[in-house]
């Protein structure tokens, strides 16, 4: 099954990143003697663009063969975990769907996904 994020959290992520975008732009602007500060506008844009692209974009969620499938924050690699190894799921609906899961070892994964109703009862299911 496939689970697509939370448009809300995918808009807050763009945001956060804007706002550190421009944040970064001032410094480098007002501190730094640039000599083009348009062309620099336009390559770190590019870059920032290409960033949240490859990184920061949230990806979708896999449900299959007994596994959850899901990229963490921030991350380019996919973590695959065994529905067996979960030990427990909380809900949350604050200003956006999180679904905490944590595994027999410990570890805690927050994932946001659109559909959270379905997902639970997809974990439900395992």
């Amino acid at each position: 099954m496939k689970f697509s994020i939370d448009k809300r959290y995918s808009f807050i992520r763009a945001l956060l990143m804007l706002a550190g975008y421009l944040f970064g732009v001032c410094i480098v602007i007002f501190l730094l003697n640039n000599q083009d500060p348009i062309g620099f506008l336009g390559s770190s844009l590019i870059a920032c663009v290409l960033l949240y692209v490859v990184f920061f974009r949230p990806k979708t969620i896999y449900v299959k063969d007994g596994n959850i499938n899901f990229a963490k924050d921030g991350d380019y690699n996919r973590t695959s975990i065994s529905l067996k190894d979960i030990v427990n799921v909380e809900i949350s609906f604050k200003p956006y769907n999180t679904l905490k899961l944590t595994t027999k070892s410990g570890h805690t994964y927050s994932i946001h996904p659109e559909n959270l109703q379905e997902l639970e009862s997809a974990l439900a299911g395992r």
